[in-house]
């Protein structure tokens, strides 16, 4: 039965900087790069649990391993390995051919690729009259505003 519980931020830091020492520290690091560590975690994680699961699944003690067993568990993993949670949420494949200088055979490459870009909608500024977000900073100003 799964449980559910709050995480402090402290405590996700300090388990995230186990898993990625290079962020301990109180030093500036970007934004993307951390959240990019984060979910590369994550996925990590994802993919021991699958591998777990493939080896219950198959009944397979990893001692004694025939070499087209472990040919099957490996072709097992590599699917799971572009089925986890995180590509599924952030991942895509980009498309490209390949075309043979000598022979002009062409050959598809797939890339997979994370995306963690966020879509900005296009809102109407027609609606907006420059006074609904305003700082305390700015208060005196918008007081004096007669569109408030």
């Amino acid at each position: 039965m799964l449980s559910f519980s709050t995480i402090s931020p402290g405590m996700l830091r300090n388990v995230f900087i186990e898993r990625c020492p290079r962020f301990s520290g109180f030093r500036q690091h970007d934004s993307h790069e951390l959240i990019r560590s984060l979910l590369d975690c994550i996925k990590q994680e994802e993919l021991i649990r699958w591998k777990k699961g493939i080896l219950l699944k198959l009944n397979i003690n990893t001692k004694d391993v025939r070499d087209d067993v472990k040919e099957s568990v490996r072709n097992w993993g590599k699917a799971a390995s572009t089925a986890t949670i995180v590509d599924r949420l952030f991942g895509g494949v980009l498309i490209s051919t390949i075309e043979c200088c000598c022979c002009g055979t062409i050959r598809p490459r797939f890339e997979p690729f994370l995306d963690l870009s966020l879509s900005v909608t296009e809102t109407d500024l027609s609606k907006h009259n420059g006074c609904e977000s305003v700082s305390r900073h700015h208060s005196k100003d918008a007081s004096r505003c007669k569109q408030l």
